[in-house]
């Protein structure tokens, strides 16, 4: 039984793709993208691997649908930050869930990176929308803390911080602990100048 207070997980649908997208979030979590098979999913799910193979042909289709789905997912989950909603901040993971969460984005942006060096740049476009949609957010959030118009610096240092604040979450021997990063973010998320 999948947990149902899981952001990342869509437990209630019975869309072929949130199923997909369930299964590669525990497989991707728990082992790794290379953990990713049509073969592991179909057992996930409980189908044969035959029956995956013809929804989606190839490991590289699958995991284009895995991206699409888990983007979706990954945009809703930055614009709730349960904490210090009063500043502009790029969200970050507080729950076993959530590190799962960004472990498993953090996953898919590799493949979307290394699908684009392929020559597939579908991947990176799903990537590119999902960043698109957390700047916009990070912008409205400025727009209400600070007296100006947040321009690209001020997006690109307030995502950046994030960012590295969620990897030095996410590592394995991790350099910071939940509430020096949201110390930090508090400290650094707010440009006024």
């Amino acid at each position: 039984m999948l947990p149902d207070d899981d952001p990342f997980l869509s437990v209630n649908s019975i869309a072929y793709a949130d199923l997909v997208t369930d299964a590669a979030v525990q497989l991707i979590g728990e082992r790794g993208l290379r953990a990713l098979s049509q073969r592991a999913i179909a057992h996930w799910i409980d189908v044969t691997p035959q029956a995956v193979a013809a929804q989606y042909g190839s490991r590289a289709r699958l995991l284009e649908v895995v991206l699409g789905t888990f983007a979706g997912r990954w945009v809703t989950w930055n614009r709730q930050a349960p904490w210090m909603t009063h500043l502009p901040v790029v969200r970050l993971p507080e729950t076993p869930h959530e590190v799962r969460g960004c472990r498993v984005w953090f996953s898919l942006v590799e493949f979307a990176a290394g699908s684009a060096r392929a020559g597939d740049d579908a991947p990176s476009g799903i990537i590119e929308w999902a960043v698109a949609e957390e700047r916009e957010h990070v912008r409205r959030s400025l727009r209400e803390r600070i007296p100006r118009e947040p321009d690209d610096d001020d997006l690109d240092v307030v995502m950046a911080l994030g960012q590295g604040l969620r990897m030095g979450l996410l590592a394995p021997v991790p350099t910071l602990d939940l509430e020096r990063a949201k110390g930090l973010l508090g400290r650094h998320g707010i440009l006024d100048r």
